[in-house]
Formats: C-alpha cells, sequence, structure tokens
C-alpha cells in the first residue's frame, strides 16, 4: 500500500508554457509567486513546466522588457530550454496562504 501512497503524493495538474525572446535584448522573466528571476536572452526559447497536486492557473504577462509567469501556492515550475535546464524543479512549494 506505500506505492499507493506515494502515488497519490505526485502532482497531478502539469502546464506548460513556452517563452521565445525574439528581440534583440534580453528579456527578465519573473516566475510567482516566489518572485525568482532569470534572463532570457535575446534569441532563446525556454520551456516552463507547472505542476502541482491542487488545480490552478498559470498566467502569463508582459511588458516591453519584462515576461511574468503567475502560478499558483501549490504549485512547482522548472525551465528548461534546448541546450539544457536552466531551473530545476525548485521543489519549494508555496505554502497556503489560507491555513
Amino acid at each position: 500500500m506505500d506505492w499507493f501512497h506515494a502515488l497519490m503524493k505526485r502532482p497531478r495538474v502539469f502546464a506548460r508554457v513556452s517563452l521565445s525572446n525574439r528581440g534583440s535584448t534580453p528579456l527578465r522573466v519573473i516566475v510567482e509567486p516566489w518572485a525568482q528571476e532569470f534572463t532570457l536572452r535575446a534569441g532563446a526559447s525556454w520551456l516552463i513546466e507547472v505542476r502541482a497536486r491542487r488545480d490552478g492557473w498559470v498566467e502569463v504577462a508582459s511588458t516591453r522588457d519584462t515576461v511574468t509567469v503567475y502560478t499558483w501556492d501549490t504549485a512547482d515550475y522548472r525551465i528548461t530550454a534546448p541546450e539544457g535546464e536552466i531551473s530545476g524543479w525548485t521543489g519549494r512549494v508555496v505554502p497556503d496562504a489560507s491555513r
């Protein structure tokens, strides 16, 4: 029965967001709610993967020089690029603020 409990603890929601910087200058990428900042160089593309045990939404907002990816309080994320991993799964799920 331990395998069953381990399976139930695995994240069940999965989302992917692709980012491409088609401009000539780097973009600042912020992942919320962790406020983690990264720099996406000109001409580069990334894939941001989000996983969680509870449903939520991924929202992307952008300005001329910044892209903010909003996730939710029980989510975890990683960032990959064609050349390799930019940021692995954080393992730092944000605590539920309602508790």
